[in-house]
């Protein structure tokens, strides 16, 4: 899926339920160069991460390990409180996520838009 059609499907997003969710796989980063083969349990180790071996080291600016940590904060909201972003959080959400994808695609390589 796409942002775009994402950001098409957004009312009908809102509409969902906020039924339990299963348990999460670990998260993989093995891509970005710190700790190639990696394993984090959480989001949040992973994000933790990404802070300290990507935004603290200067590698990638600290503006995307603040969008990062506040769309993470909005998802944690959504799956434990059931409280949902308005449309104007959720299509900025969106934003920062194709920056984030650029910014990754543009440092480490790979097909950015």
């Amino acid at each position: 899926m796409t942002l775009s059609s994402a950001r098409s499907r957004l009312p009908a997003a809102r509409r969902c339920s906020t039924r339990p969710r299963p348990p999460r796989a670990p998260v993989a980063a093995s891509s970005t160069g710190f700790g190639p083969g990696a394993v984090y349990k959480t989001h949040s180790g992973l994000i933790g991460a990404f802070g300290r071996e990507l935004v603290l080291t200067g590698t990638l600016p600290d503006r995307l390990g603040r969008a990062l940590s506040k769309v993470h904060d909005m998802r944690l909201l959504g799956d434990y409180s059931g409280e949902r972003p308005d449309g104007t959080a959720a299509l900025w959400a969106a934003d920062q996520a194709e920056a984030f994808v650029t910014a990754i695609a543009a440092r480490f390589g790979g097909h950015g838009r």
